[in-house]
């Protein structure tokens, strides 16, 4: 999956994530999942902000 936007707390974030759609072995553990640019967005969990 290309790159795309993120819409949350009445913001959007352009370019926000991205995804390994057909990784390599070694990043097996990443497909079917979405990443976040550390730099573009803030996450919390249970108020803990994730890195």
């Amino acid at each position: 999956m290309p790159a795309g936007a993120l819409v949350a707390g009445g913001g959007r974030v352009q370019d926000a994530a991205w995804s390994l759609p057909h990784p390599m072995p070694e990043a097996l553990a990443a497909a079917e999942h979405s990443c976040f640019y550390g730099d573009k967005v803030h996450v919390e969990v249970d108020g803990e902000r994730i890195r």
